[in-house]
């Protein structure tokens, strides 16, 4: 998630965002709507499958084998990834780089449009999770039951007891500065804020010279195809971001080397929407990527900023490491 934060914050360092300015060719515009998301406060990212339970049954039925049940197809279908960033009091995401510690904030969410099945938060420092674990359990094949895992569970800390009932545990700031202090002893000295800076600006400007843009139709909404190749796009990516990559791991080791030929040598497109000069929403058909069996399987993303303000939530139950220790040693 750090990455796409990053990105934001690349974002707002541009002047651009003039938006649906149809004297501007349609990769500027892509541009400067991308742009133009680090200049909010808050920003709320959808991810979710554009077709049903019952289109995903039938369309594994083509496929042979047991497949996903109806419960497992329908949550595929219903259920929706949340991303939500929230710059400090007063800042933009573009000023504070999408996630620090001043006063900033993050979740991650996985439900429907009614509720939250899993939620994990980062405000202040501290991070929040809650799970609704007899959810996971009726989608799992072998799972055992809800009741069977609480009675397992019974002697277990307070913490792990709320988990599994549905309640909020955290993991106060004060003990991830430890982890910090500890990880920065073993690893070496944090790469300096300056160094992402050139990594995210590498990131962006490399995307956005690997994409052939079209406007597709304009109006209230602009609509902007998007085309690329799957190979060159990640090799280029690679290649502007290896050697500063590099230099941020302890010790100077070499990243992996890249083997192009592995990846798929096909042409992607997707639709890119602009409203208000902001990017909206970006919709792609996931099965192009598979060039056999030739499927259809549309992803949409939705983006919305100015966000619900990320709160902590009262009442947590403090993850016990002291607790955690014992129960590993017992093991």
């Amino acid at each position: 998630m750090a990455s796409v934060a990053g990105l934001l914050a690349a974002c707002g360092t541009s002047s651009g965002g003039a938006g649906a300015s149809h004297s501007a060719s349609p990769a500027s515009e892509l541009s400067s709507a991308v742009h133009a998301l680090g200049h909010a406060h808050s920003l709320a990212l959808t991810f979710s499958l554009g077709v049903s339970g019952a289109d995903l049954l039938q369309l594994a039925s083509g496929f042979g084998g047991d497949g996903p049940t109806k419960a497992q197809a329908d949550a595929l279908g219903n259920d929706h990834i949340g991303i939500e960033f929230q710059a400090a009091d007063g800042k933009t995401l573009g000023e504070t780089g999408g996630l620090s510690p001043g006063g900033s904030a993050f979740a991650l969410t996985l439900g429907d449009d009614n509720q939250n099945y899993f939620t994990f938060e980062e405000v202040a420092g501290a991070l929040y999770a809650h799970i609704d674990l007899r959810y996971f359990l009726g989608l799992a094949n072998g799972a055992p039951s809800f009741r069977k895992v609480e009675r397992m569970a019974s002697g277990a800390p307070a913490f792990v007891r709320d988990a599994l009932a549905g309640k909020w545990i955290s993991l106060p700031a004060a003990t991830l500065k430890s982890f910090e202090g500890l990880a920065t002893g073993q690893l070496g000295a944090t790469p300096a804020p300056s160094q992402f800076n050139a990594l995210r600006a590498k990131l962006l400007s490399t995307l956005l010279a690997d994409l052939s843009v079209t406007r597709a139709a304009s109006g209230g909404t602009d609509d902007l195809g998007i085309t690329f190749q799957l190979r060159k796009l990640i090799s280029d990516e690679y290649a502007a971001v290896a050697p500063t990559l590099s230099g941020l791991i302890p010790g100077g080791a070499a990243l992996p080397p890249l083997h192009p030929a592995k990846i798929p040598a096909v042409s992607v497109h997707l639709d890119a929407f602009v409203q208000n000069s902001a990017l909206s929403r970006v919709e792609l058909d996931a099965g192009q990527f598979d060039t056999e069996e030739h499927i259809s399987l549309p992803l949409e993303l939705n983006i919305t900023q100015q966000a619900p303000t990320i709160t902590a939530p009262g009442n947590a139950t403090p993850i016990d490491l002291g607790s955690i220790g014992q129960l590993l040693s017992a093991a």
